[in-house]
């Protein structure tokens, strides 16, 4: 299996924590996609 087929499923799981990764990943990759997209790092 492959991480994005996993990341796949867990977008398709139940579980709370599974949905989030899945949405994360969706996440990133729209900010590498948009070049002009600035990051900001912040932790809670």
């Amino acid at each position: 299996m492959t991480v994005n087929q996993l990341i796949n499923k867990f977008s398709r799981a139940g579980g709370f924590t599974a949905k989030h990764v899945a949405e994360a990943v969706e996440v990133l990759e729209e900010m590498f996609k948009d070049e002009k997209c600035t990051v900001f790092l912040s932790f809670p």
